[in-house]
């Protein structure tokens, strides 16, 4: 997973060496917010001067066609634009050095992105407030990036806001190829640290339940395959693993009600409960591997679903 460091975090007076500390730490690229503003072009020259490493431009704005000159002259990478932002359909000139993609706000409809995917390279999706710097992320907002990790399987998806170690964990579960990270950056011992624990951080807090698309939103799940259940795999709240046969009635109830996405004709469910640390040294031990998880409770009732894909396909969305 791919770390841009947020510069409204990086005080201007030790903006040297503290870019110095962040490539020696081993970020991937300088993440730049703007807000209708073309300041941010002569800090990105200044950057240029500073490091090799590539620019992620945050664009909010209601007309990009105000800044495409901008950008061409700038060299930068990569711009996403805020999709709540714009006030006419997206057009994106054919002439562009760097690539393009969208960001939604966390709690936009999952079906707003769909008129854009086929032509932006990547999804942001904003868990603090667009353009602010230090935001606290709510994990509940985690079940918003299964709900569109599970609609849009093949689009490059990055996050943005408040993301801690404890929250990278999960996310490179999710398959997240790419994190901005501002604030949290400082505030440990030392920077090299900090970008360690989010690229290693071996735990977190978090369960199942916790993180889950809830109830039916798991109907979503791309319908790839439409083939029958020859085999279930069940995890249980203590990490065992069972093999079990398909008349179980909630695996029936499932079939009737929707037909999901089979992996070798095997499906797998866990517990709610389970501690996704257990689940992440679970996964690598089994005989296939699955994408598609549903969950379910002591009654064995389906409760939600999760999308992981730790190691995601190489797609369109890197702009290295």
């Amino acid at each position: 997973m791919r770390i841009s460091a947020s510069v409204s975090s990086i005080p201007q007076k030790d903006l040297g060496s503290t870019v110095q500390q962040l490539d020696a730490a081993g970020i991937d690229a300088y993440h730049l917010d703007s807000v209708e503003s073309t300041e941010i072009f002569s800090f990105s020259t200044l950057l240029r001067g500073l490091t090799k490493k590539p620019h992620d431009l945050h664009l909010i704005t209601s007309d990009p066609d105000k800044f495409w000159e901008e950008i061409r002259k700038s060299g930068i990478e990569a711009t996403t634009l805020q999709l709540e932002n714009l006030h006419s359909p997206l057009f994106v000139p054919d002439d562009l050095n760097g690539k393009v993609g969208l960001a939604v706000l966390a709690s936009t409809p999952v079906s707003s992105f769909a008129v854009y995917q086929r032509n932006v390279s990547w999804l942001l999706i904003m868990m603090t407030t667009p353009g602010y710097s230090g935001g606290k992320f709510d994990p509940q907002l985690f079940a918003n990036i299964i709900r569109y990790r599970e609609a849009y399987p093949e689009i490059s998806v990055y996050i943005d806001g408040g993301v801690t170690h404890e929250v990278a964990f999960v996310l490179r579960m999710i398959g997240i190829e790419q994190i901005v990270s501002g604030s949290y950056l400082f505030k440990g011992n030392s920077i090299s640290e900090s970008v360690e624990k989010l690229k290693s951080y071996p735990d977190c807090p978090w369960n199942v339940k916790d993180i889950m698309a809830k109830g039916t939103e798991f109907f979503t799940v791309p319908r790839q395959s439409f083939g029958v259940i020859a085999q279930t795999y069940f995890i249980d709240s203590d990490g065992s693993v069972n093999d079990i046969s398909r008349d179980r009635h909630w695996i029936e109830a499932l079939e009737q009600i929707t037909a999901f996405s089979e992996v070798n004709g095997k499906a797998l469910f866990v517990h709610e409960v389970l501690s996704l640390k257990q689940l992440s040294e679970i996964l690598p031990g089994l005989d296939f591997l699955a994408n598609y998880f549903f969950a379910v409770n002591d009654e064995h009732a389906v409760t939600g679903s999760l999308f992981f894909q730790p190691q995601p396909l190489p797609v369109k969305g890197s702009f290295q």
